[in-house]
């Protein structure tokens, strides 16, 4: 039907004809473009118009009515042929990662507008980009068992460098334009599922479920085993998620810091569920937050990341997360070397698989990536890297944080996972 050739030549470039047979434009008419017009009814309005006067000289462009849902722009030539304008492709292009100021720009036509409202202690945040891909297809759902998850759509990623490799840009779309744009690995086999909630381990399975402590001092290793043991197409927190949802939270944001929205509070360790009922949104007075239904990324509990081993200060990515474990195995690949000593983040690296690479040099809590790098130069053995910030102290750490001094032994009371999925 017509709303299916409408939708067929969007992301083309100039004005696409489309088969409009059926509708007995008569005579001929004055070239006119309407603007930003709900197809069908600009359709029937047309017809109408043009039946209506034998000439075929009416002036449509200023009659035919506007209304809310708006899709693309619809013209008639000389001959009564029917013409679509195609609308763009839906592109969030962010530039400027790596700003002294820690906040990116954007390129294109996707421009974003952050406002917030508070309601009491709780400010809830909103974006133009809500009704924009990615995020207008990142809903929750639940699976047979009653695990909660935000489904994340398949997102073709370009990444932009400069010449020492800094990561400058990227972009975001719904579909390869060329031969840069590629999906992270878990993306190849369809959507990918991140756990609503903190993961907690019951009977031996890893669970994203509301009302529940989340699990704490056990081994990485153990996660793992837990989310496999729920089923083969689940898995613990690993980078490939965790470099999504960084990459993400810096668009919509606009800034590395996403600190500046979620507050940081040195609190107490919450049940699951506290930010249900909410979007996007945070909790002023506890500091607890969720990301488009994402609870608590970060703030309660710091994550784990699988699928990557730092071994005598070289890092290494697995991209098969039935193959993630302790070692550096075959299955690992090597990316960089890692970055050395403790201090603020002022340059990452990478594209699929991000690191950090540059320290100090003006880096602070407040600019660049003003997160922190822990990697000592003892660390000779394999150590394993976890994220984010928890509630028993340095909540100010974001979602760039990296830590990587600890064994693939390290348990601690605040350092968790989350049950995520593949299709």
């Amino acid at each position: 039907d017509i709303r299916d050739e409408v939708n067929s030549v969007n992301g083309k470039t100039g004005a696409v004809e489309i088969n409009a047979d059926d509708i007995p434009f008569n005579g001929s008419g004055t070239n006119y473009l309407v603007g930003e017009t709900e197809v069908e009814g600009a359709i029937k309005e047309l017809d109408t118009r043009v039946k209506t006067n034998a000439d075929g000289k009416v002036d449509i462009s200023k009659q035919v009515p506007k209304t809310p849902n708006m899709t693309n722009p619809v013209g008639i030539d000389l001959n009564g042929k029917l013409w679509v304008e195609p609308k763009p492709d839906p592109i969030i292009k962010v530039r400027g990662m790596g700003s002294l100021d820690t906040m990116v720009s954007y390129e294109g036509n996707l421009q974003p507008n952050l406002t917030h409202s508070d309601n009491d202690n709780i400010r809830v945040y909103s974006n133009t980009f809500d009704d924009v891909f990615p995020y207008n297809e990142m809903k929750e759902v639940e699976d047979d068992l009653g695990n909660v998850f935000i489904k994340i759509p398949p997102i073709f990623f370009k990444f932009y460098h400069n010449e020492e490799g800094y990561l400058r840009g990227f972009d975001m779309s719904n579909k390869k334009l060329d031969n840069d744009y590629d999906l992270f690995p878990i993306h190849k086999k369809g959507a990918s599922y991140f756990g609503k909630y903190e993961g907690r381990i019951e009977s031996g399975e890893l669970r994203s479920i509301s009302g529940v402590s989340p699990t704490g001092s056990v081994p990485i290793a153990d996660f793992r085993n837990a989310a496999q043991a729920v089923g083969d197409k689940y898995f613990a927190n690993d980078w490939q998620q965790w470099n999504i949802i960084q990459l993400l939270m810096t668009a919509y944001f606009g800034t590395t810091n996403g600190d500046l929205y979620f507050a940081d509070i040195d609190g107490s360790k919450e049940n699951t569920g506290t930010m249900n009922g909410y979007t996007t949104a945070a909790d002023l007075e506890s500091g607890k937050n969720v990301f488009f239904g994402i609870e608590n990324i970060l703030k309660n509990m710091r994550h784990f990341i699988d699928g990557v081993v730092i071994n005598d200060h070289d890092i290494y990515f697995a991209n098969d997360y039935t193959k993630y474990a302790d070692t550096n195995t075959s299955d690992y690949h090597f990316v960089n070397e890692a970055l050395i000593g403790d201090g603020y983040i002022k340059e990452y690296g990478g594209g699929f698989g991000l690191y950090p690479m540059v320290r100090g040099g003006g880096a602070s809590s407040t600019t660049y990536y003003p997160d922190y790098n822990y990697h000592n130069t003892e660390s000779v053995e394999e150590r394993v890297v976890y994220d984010g910030s928890h509630w028993v102290s340095d909540a100010s750490h974001g979602v760039w944080h990296w830590h990587a001094n600890g064994a693939f032994s390290l348990v601690y009371s605040a350092f968790g996972s989350r049950l995520n999925k593949s299709s």
